[in-house]
């Protein structure tokens, strides 16, 4: 009963007080004029251009990338660098070959960029 009394409640407050809903997930409940868009949080466009790198790379048989990892995204602690610092590391120790050395390129910018660049650093890691 009280499911079905919010359901209600909600529908009537965004048909009142929206043009569109744009949902991040088609796991919420559904609405009228109502799209989803950035699921899981990966933007379109962020999409449509990995494609068409990609198809880009098949044409022209030229690498993606320089390195073997590539990250992109703000550059935060709280996004996992210590712990990619710490993948990365035991890696390169432990698993890679001699002269095969996991490395990456990291594109974007954050408050953190410089103490994580700091780090990278300091540890020797690529």
């Amino acid at each position: 009963r009280k499911e079905s009394i919010l359901r209600w409640i909600n529908h009537l407050t965004t048909r009142c007080h929206t043009h569109k809903v744009i949902k991040l997930s088609d796991a919420v409940q559904d609405f009228a004029r109502s799209i989803t868009s950035n699921v899981h949080g990966v933007s379109n466009g962020f999409i449509d251009a990995g494609k068409a790198k990609s198809k880009e790379i098949k044409r022209s048989g030229s690498g993606a990338f320089t390195r073997g990892a590539y990250f992109i995204g703000k550059c935060v602690w709280a996004k996992g660098y210590s712990e990619l610092m710490h993948v990365v590391g035991d890696f390169n120790e432990q698993y890679a070959k001699k002269g095969e050395r996991l490395e990456m390129d990291v594109y974007g910018d954050g408050d953190d960029f410089k103490e994580v660049q700091t780090e990278f650093a300091r540890k020797n890691l690529p």
